[in-house]
């Protein structure tokens, strides 16, 4: 830590390093922003969410869904999903069903700092569709959508 520094040179500090990581000269604290990705099993788990809400019910239990780890919860930094956390409860979004019909790409990562997404994949070539994030989970968008599912 360093008495010498200015608030705005600490945060230019953090901010230029954000993505490999640094130590807050302030405070001290490590400070890393991480990349995240949408996978099959994320797109899994939504298609669960969708397809167990109701109109009179739109709120889901995550036990009720399919899920392979606790990353799920990356759906609402994305918009796909909202969530009410200490219910362990998920519902989808517009964007989410747009997503998981087909209509609508998303980015293929963004990038997470303090639980904020502070940057994402902008480019047409850095988008992702439904069909290619459930393949890269070993699950079928057609037997998902037509089929009794994984």
């Amino acid at each position: 830590m360093s008495d010498d520094i200015t608030v705005r040179e600490a945060i230019a500090k953090i901010v230029t390093n954000v993505e490999k990581g640094t130590h807050c000269p302030c405070c001290g604290q490590f400070a890393k922003a991480y990349r995240r990705r949408i996978r099959g099993n994320h797109a899994r788990f939504l298609f669960d969410v969708a397809r167990l809400s109701t109109e009179e019910s739109p709120w889901v239990h995550y036990k009720s869904c399919y899920f392979a780890g606790r990353d799920y919860a990356y759906l609402s930094h994305y918009g796909l999903a909202e969530t009410k956390p200490r219910e362990g409860l998920w519902k989808i979004t517009a964007q989410g069903i747009a997503f998981i019909s087909g209509k609508a790409r998303i980015p293929a990562w963004i990038l997470v700092f303090n639980n904020h997404v502070v940057a994402r994949a902008d480019r047409d070539d850095e988008q992702i569709d439904i069909r290619a994030c459930l393949s890269s989970g070993g699950f079928d968008y057609d037997e998902l959508m037509y089929g009794q599912g994984s």
